[in-house]
């Protein structure tokens, strides 16, 4: 994945990403900024439509709207940030509480 240049708007999605994501020990910075570049074309591409309801028949202008949202969605799943990943390693580490400990939390 090549290094893109991000523009001051997206460095701030990106660095909310890499908030979002405080308790991973590695991030992958291309794939998050490939994400920020991702959600930002695609926060554009919606403005435009909000402003030009035709782009909605444009099927070349959808196609690529449809890109980014695949982009989006994949690169979301690719860093565990969406909602089922953050469920499911809350499962996960619930499932890991001792119930000795848990026991003695709750005397507290």
């Amino acid at each position: 994945m090549s290094k893109i240049r991000l523009t001051e708007q997206q460095e701030k999605r990106k660095q909310w990403l890499i908030e979002r994501m405080n308790d991973y020990q590695e991030i992958d910075e291309p794939l998050v900024d490939a994400l920020a570049f991702a959600i930002d074309q695609l926060e554009f591409m919606d403005a435009q439509i909000n402003d030009v309801k035709s782009l909605l028949e444009s099927r070349q202008f959808m196609a690529n709207r449809d890109k980014f949202v695949k982009q989006v969605e994949s690169g979301l799943k690719m860093l565990d940030i969406t909602p089922q990943a953050r469920n499911k390693a809350k499962a996960e580490t619930a499932k890991l509480v001792d119930p000795l400990t848990e026991l003695l939390a709750s005397d507290l």
